[in-house]
């Protein structure tokens, strides 16, 4: 496999179906789509100025600048994927996946950026070599360093212990995420809960004051924790109106199923029979002393 990825390089063919932000593909090279190039450059400017990749997706679509799908759908994934393109500075990029084995052929995608293998093309370049390289040395400084070293790439799966996180589901089907609403004047943090579709994609307000597609947004309102606890308290006590017969119920089903867990019955069994044996053992032990010493005769030690 690495033996055919080299005569690719050597050739110079060019990988993928050319769906890439910025260019047309035209046979085997690139041709500058100029509206979308526009796009590129206003995504790296940005980045270089300092802002985030969230902001940068809001910004664009306030702009009403479209994707390589023809649509105003902006979001960090493909913020960050432009970053990370080698492509715009007319360069070809080399294994960045391979395939598992040679009977299943299944793309394994290869997440070092540092062994990938890098060809000039015959494309015109988007961006230069030195904005793309400081855009990388921004990105790597954001980069927050793993807690645990480890050899092998892993994808974490957050499992939270709030309630909330576990129990919310959106009207549109996303789950939320817990963030940091306000720290309150005696310390304590007041945390609030935001639908995923809306961090990822943008809210379903804003597209509207922008005359965009609405269709799959989300226009749920952040919500603060203290009023899904209100609100539960609330149901509650609607819902359990007779608590007093149901506190009286329950203490009445303690007393009549609870057991002593500490030993079960044939446990107990067992301990009486141990302490039955070990009684007998001694006084066996003490019966054959007084024989011995003469203290006991021989017919009152056979004596029932």
């Amino acid at each position: 496999m690495k033996a055919g990825q080299k005569i690719s390089r050597d050739n110079g063919v060019l990988y993928g179906n050319g769906n890439i932000l910025g260019y047309d593909r035209v046979g085997d090279t690139y041709v500058i789509n100029e509206e979308q190039a526009e796009t590129v450059r206003i995504i790296f400017d940005l980045y270089l100025q300092g802002y985030g990749s969230m902001k940068i997706a809001k910004m664009l679509m306030e702009q009403k600048r479209k994707t390589t799908s023809g649509i105003v759908k902006w979001n960090v994934s493909n913020i960050m994927r432009a970053i990370k393109t080698t492509t715009y500075t007319g360069t070809k990029c080399y294994n960045k996946s391979r395939s598992n084995n040679f009977l299943e052929q299944k793309r394994i995608n290869n997440l070092d950026m540092s062994t990938y293998d890098y060809v000039e093309g015959d494309f015109p370049a988007i961006v230069s070599q030195e904005i793309w390289d400081k855009s990388q040395k921004i990105r790597e400084s954001r980069v927050k360093p793993p807690l645990v070293s480890t050899t092998k790439t892993t994808h974490s799966k957050r499992d939270s212990k709030d309630i909330w996180v576990n129990k919310l589901h959106c009207s549109c089907g996303s789950s939320f995420r817990k963030d940091k609403w306000h720290t309150k004047l005696d310390g304590k943090i007041s945390y609030g809960y935001q639908c995923y579709n809306q961090i990822n994609n943008g809210n379903k307000k804003k597209r509207e004051a922008l005359d965009l597609d609405t269709e799959g947004y989300c226009d749920i309102k952040m919500i603060t924790d203290w009023k899904l606890d209100f609100m539960a308290k609330e149901l509650l006590g609607h819902l359990w109106q007779d608590r007093k017969a149901s506190v009286i119920i329950a203490i009445d089903l303690i007393k009549r199923y609870y057991k002593d867990e500490g030993l079960s019955e044939n446990q107990h069994d067992a301990v009486s029979i141990k302490a039955k044996i070990d009684k007998a053992q001694t006084r066996l032990t003490n019966l054959i002393s007084m024989r011995a010493d003469g203290e006991l005769s021989k017919e009152e030690n056979i004596r029932p």
